[in-house]
This record gives C-alpha cells, structure tokens and sequence, in this order.
C-alpha cells in the first residue's frame, strides 16, 4: 500500500510534484515555526502560556514562509536545481541569506519578538527542508533502481559500441558487467 501511494505521487506531473513539495516546504516552516517558539519556552502548548504571550505574533510565523517563498520564486528553488528532488549547489548560501533576511524583517516588523526563537526557527526550518529533500531524493532513487534489470553484456568488441549504445537508451536495463 505505501510502495502503491508512493509510486503513485512520484508518477504525477511535474506541476502536482511541485505543488506537492511547495505544501510540504509550508507545513515544515510552520510547524519549525511553533517547535522554535517551544523550544524557546519550554513549554509544547503555547497557548498555556501566560507571561510570554506578547512574544508570539503572526508575524513570527508569517515572516520565514514569506521569506522562503520569495527566495523560492526569485532563485527558483523549484526548477532545474530540483532536477530528481536535490538541492542545487547554491541552495546552502541562500540558506544563509534567507536566513539574515528573517532576522532583519524580525527586527523591522515585529515590535516584541525573542532572537533565541528567531536563531533556531532559522535553524530548523532549514535543516529540516535539507533533510526533506534527501529523504525524498533517496526514495525515489531507490524507487528508479528497482524497476531496472540487471543484465550482463557478452560480445565481441567490434560490437561492443553498437550495444551500449542501444541500451543506453532503453533506460530500463542496468549494466552491471561485460564480457569480451
């Protein structure tokens, strides 16, 4: 049943991946967003919270999906560096300068906020999205490694160049060895 969603959501269109993986960045930034603020405080429900309440704004949570997106759509997060779901090679910078980004906007917008909620919403908004994107990198690698066939290859060397070729493109069989 997991093996069937899985291959399922893998199988859609781009478009709905994308869709699929925006939602997901969301959900992680919201949810790093309040771990960030329990952390914080030491205390899982933050609406027991008495003293510290004028510490939690809206603003806390909307700035890094803000943030995030933008940087999404002006870098393109969510094109051609998200070639089999990794992260492209500029991603960890940007993760730096988002990150600034977030703090000053703290600093700019909000009237009362905590620097320690600030620093590790930071910090595990992004490590969690790296992460995210590994595990799903890892899946659907290991997903595209099971469906191919392994085969071994005997022929002679003259040959030898016409076959590869041929199975290169039949992206379905997995070369392991060649015999001459």
């Amino acid at each position: 049943m997991f093996k069937y969603i899985i291959n399922k959501i893998f199988s859609f269109s781009r478009p709905v991946k994308l869709a699929i993986i925006s939602i997901l960045d969301l959900f992680i930034i919201i949810y790093c967003s309040y771990l960030s603020l329990a952390i914080r405080f030491d205390e899982i429900n933050l609406f027991s919270l008495v003293d510290e309440r004028y510490l939690i704004s809206l603003e806390f949570f909307l700035i890094p999906i803000f943030v995030y997106f933008l940087f999404a759509i002006i870098f393109k997060f969510y094109s051609l560096s998200f070639r089999f779901y990794n992260l492209g090679n500029n991603f960890y910078i940007l993760f730096l300068l988002a990150g600034i980004s977030i703090l000053i906007l703290n600093k700019l917008i909000n009237e009362y906020y905590s620097n320690g909620a600030v620093f590790i919403n930071i910090i595990l908004i992004f490590v969690s999205i790296v992460i995210s994107r590994k595990l799903i990198s890892k899946i659907y690698l290991n997903l595209q490694n099971k469906t191919k066939q392994n085969s071994a290859i005997v022929c002679n060397s003259k040959n030898l160049h016409k076959i590869y070729e041929y199975l290169k493109l039949n992206q379905s069989i997995s070369i392991r060895a060649v015999f001459l």
